[in-house]
Formats: C-alpha cells, sequence, structure tokens
C-alpha cells in the first residue's frame, strides 16, 4: 500500500508538472527482479566506467547500445516530461544485481544519486526517483539485488563503483549525493540518538561546508543534523567503498555526502514535495559551489 501511494504521489506530481510520461518508473521497477547476485569482474567494470563516462560526459556518446549489449546491459530511452532520459539495465536473461542507472539528456545539475541499499533502508529507493523526477539532476542509480545479496556501498568491485569514478572524471565539480536509512533505537551514544539526519563524506575530517550544511537543514526541515564525527561518532561511511574511490581519484572538488535518515526523516522527504525540494536545493547552494 505505502509503494502504490507513492507511485500515485509521484504519477501526480509528474502530471502536474506536465510530465505524464511514466515509461521511466515501468522500466526501474522491472528492472529490480534479481533472482542471482553476481559480482562483476574487473574487466568488465573497467568497458563500463569506460562506456559510462562517455554517456556523462559534456558531450555525450549515447549511441553506445551494441556496446553495452555485449555487457549484457540494455540501453534505452525513456521521456520525463520534456526531458529525454537515458536508463541502463541488466538483459532478462542476465539479471544479476548490478543495479539501474538513469541519465538525464541535455541540461542538468551535475549531481548523481544513489541509492545502493534501496530496499533496506526503507524508502531511500522512492526519494531518489522522486528527486530525480523532480529536479534537473544528471544521474542516478539505484541497486536491483538486495542487500542481503550484495552490498553495493561495501563492495570493492561494483557498477556503484564504476559510474561513481565516471561520474567524477566528467562533472570534477560535482556531487555524488548517497542516502542511506537508520534505526535510532541501534545506535550506541545519546548523540548518535537525538540525530534525525547524520551528514558525511566518508572522512573523519568532512569540510566546514558539511557544518554549513548541517545547519541550514536543521533550519529548513526543522529537526535535529548532525555531521559525522563531530555531532555523532558511528555512520561515517568510514568503510564505504564509493567514498574511498573518490578519495582515490585525487579531484579535491568532487563532493562525496553520504545522508542517513531517520525513519521518520524518510517519510517526511518521501511524501513531501516541498521538503525534497528544500533538501536537494540547500545541497546544491552549499556544496555545489563549495
Amino acid at each position: 500500500m505505502v509503494r502504490l501511494a507513492l507511485t500515485l504521489l509521484i504519477a501526480l506530481a509528474l502530471f502536474a508538472a506536465g510530465k505524464q510520461d511514466l515509461e521511466l518508473m515501468e522500466l526501474w521497477r522491472a528492472a529490480r527482479v534479481v533472482k542471482n547476485f553476481k559480482q562483476p569482474d574487473a574487466k568488465e567494470l573497467a568497458t563500463a566506467e569506460t562506456l559510462l563516462s562517455k554517456m556523462l560526459a559534456p558531450t555525450p556518446d549515447l549511441t553506445l547500445e551494441k556496446s553495452w549489449l555485449a555487457l549484457h546491459v540494455l540501453q534505452r530511452s525513456a521521456q520525463l516530461g520534456k526531458d529525454k532520459i537515458w536508463t541502463l539495465q541488466e538483459a532478462q536473461d542476465s539479471r544479476f544485481g548490478r543495479g539501474f542507472l538513469a541519465i538525464r539528456q541535455g541540461e542538468a545539475k551535475p549531481i548523481l544519486l544513489q541509492a545502493p541499499h534501496s530496499r533496506s533502508d526503507l524508502h531511500t529507493e522512492d526519494i531518489a526517483f522522486a528527486l530525480f523526477a523532480e529536479d534537473k539532476v544528471r544521474a542516478a542509480i539505484w541497486n536491483t539485488a538486495s542487500r542481503t545479496q550484495g552490498d553495493l556501498a561495501h563492495a570493492e568491485e561494483s557498477y556503484f563503483q564504476a559510474v561513481s569514478r565516471a561520474f567524477a572524471a566528467t562533472n570534477p565539480k560535482g556531487i555524488v549525493l548517497q542516502l542511506h536509512g537508520f534505526d535510532k533505537a541501534k545506535r550506541r551514544t545519546k548523540r548518535g540518538q537525538s540525530q534525525e539526519i547524520i551528514l558525511s563524506n566518508g572522512s573523519a575530517n568532512p569540510p566546514a561546508s558539511y557544518s554549513r550544511l548541517a545547519a541550514r537543514l536543521a533550519q529548513t526541515l526543522t529537526t535535529a543534523v548532525g555531521v559525522y564525527p563531530h555531532d555523532a561518532k558511528e555512520l561515517g561511511a568510514t568503510t564505504n567503498t564509493q567514498a574511498k574511490a573518490l578519495v582515490a581519484l585525487k579531484k579535491p572538488a568532487i563532493q562525496f555526502v553520504h545522508v542517513e535518515l531517520s525513519l521518520k526523516q524518510r517519510q517526511r522527504l518521501q511524501s513531501e514535495v516541498k521538503l525534497r525540494q528544500s533538501f536537494i536545493s540547500e545541497i546544491w547552494s552549499i556544496l555545489g559551489s563549495d
């Protein structure tokens, strides 16, 4: 019932904005059927990263259907209002949990949305889809296998890694925004339990801009927002492989924003359009120009 309600909410939002074509949602939902998880090898990921770099480049090459098909990945197009969206999803006979990727063609903010634990971190897949549908962000990727099958925020080799590296190479001042959910009752400290949102960049020394962002989000969303490790000593993404991959590229302007959301805040972001708009706008206004 919850997922049906969100589907209707997004459909109404798209309709209200003149965005009536739900092809993207249909492709996204179909791609999530994965029976057997299989981690891609280094050779495949190197090829995928090269192809992704071409698709994410300022002047993209979008004629790569045959190259993707050799990896058993389908490149398709969908319409989202006036925007053309290119998607990558596994072929029917090769669904091993590599994920589902959507890339907006044309003008867009250099933001890559990531939902690596979309089904276990309740509502994060829906929030990511709504943010992508409502805002002009460049790309978004969702896991399609369950977290128990494969944890893509901690796997050393994955399509999340490939797209993160390709995005950073082609959008050197971009933002990789990764959404997670946490259970307040499982926090080990009172400071952790007091937070509704915990921000981090995967290191013990986040830039001062993260504290500014936390203060702005706390005011805009009227909730407790902290930064690891200053306000909470846990959920800092210190073992996150996307964070490590971006650090290894030595591109200091790229921003990795790991956002941990309590269930209450996920429910709010899932259901409130204005809240989502404020959330993404504050992130872009502070970190997009940092």
